[in-house]
C-alpha cells in the first residue's frame, strides 16, 4: 500500500520507543553510537516535558557530523560550526569547567539544544542557561525546563553558561499541607500497629529504648 501526502492522523509511541527509534536513527546515519545514544535521550527528554522532539532531532542528525572545533579565549569557547556535535562539545566544556561561556554562532534548532542540553544536566547532575535572544532566557535542568512562552524564536547566536549548582538541585519540599481529617484518620490507622510498651519490649529495641540520644 503507498502513501502519499502528509498523515492525516497522528499515532502515540511512549518514551522508550522515541528513545530507541532516534537512536537507531542516528546510527543509521553513521553517527558513533554514544552521539546515537544522547540523541535518542535528548528526544525523550523533551518529550517528557511536552516539546515535540522527532523534527527538530532529525534536523540535527541530517545536518551532517562536522567534528566541533571551538576557539578558546579566556574563560569562552566559540563554537561556529553548524553540527550536533557542535552542542554537545559546548555543554560538555561548560559541565566540565573548562569554559564558563559558550557561544554557539551557527546552532542547531533550540528545542534539540534544549534536549540535549536536558541528557548533559542528568549526566552530570548540573543546570544550563540558554539565551537566544537578548530577552529569551531557557533554564535546563535534569528534570525540568524553564523557557520563554513565545513562539518563532529567530534562528542565530544561542549563548550558554553553567547554572550555579543550587539552582541545579531537585526541589524538595520540607513540608506539605494536608487534609487534617484524612490525616488524624491515616494516625488513628498507624496506630493500629502499636503494642503495650514493657520493659521487654524497651530491651528488645521498642521505641526509644532505654537509652533515648535523639
Amino acid at each position: 500500500m503507498a502513501f502519499s501526502g502528509a498523515w492525516r492522523f497522528q499515532v502515540r509511541y511512549s518514551f522508550n520507543e522515541i528513545e530507541t527509534t532516534m537512536r537507531k536513527a542516528a546510527l543509521g546515519l553513521g553517527w558513533p553510537d554514544g552521539i546515537a545514544e544522547q540523541f535518542g535521550r535528548a528526544a525523550a527528554y523533551l518529550e517528557r516535558r511536552g516539546i515535540r522532539s522527532i523534527e527538530p532531532i532529525l534536523a540535527v542528525l541530517e545536518q551532517g557530523k562536522s567534528p566541533a572545533r571551538p576557539i578558546i579565549v579566556s574563560e569562552t569557547a566559540v563554537i561556529p560550526e553548524r553540527s550536533g556535535f557542535s552542542a554537545i562539545a559546548a555543554f560538555d566544556l561548560l559541565a566540565a569547567r573548562v569554559v564558563r561561556h559558550v557561544e554557539l554562532t551557527d546552532p542547531c534548532n533550540l528545542d534539540a539544544l534544549i534536549g540535549l542540553a536536558g541528557v548533559a544536566a542528568k549526566e552530570f547532575s548540573c543546570g544550563f542557561l540558554l539565551k537566544p535572544t537578548r530577552d529569551s532566557l531557557v533554564r535546563v535542568y535534569e528534570n525540568r525546563v524553564y523557557r520563554p512562552d513565545i513562539q518563532n524564536i529567530p534562528s542565530g547566536s544561542v549563548s550558554a553558561t553553567l547554572l550555579p549548582r543550587r539552582e541545579s538541585l531537585p526541589e524538595v519540599a520540607e513540608r506539605h499541607d494536608v487534609n487534617s481529617a484524612a490525616w488524624h484518620r491515616s494516625l488513628e490507622l498507624a496506630s493500629l500497629t502499636l503494642v503495650p510498651t514493657t520493659d521487654a519490649s524497651r530491651r528488645l529495641g521498642a521505641g526509644a529504648g532505654l537509652r533515648d540520644n535523639d
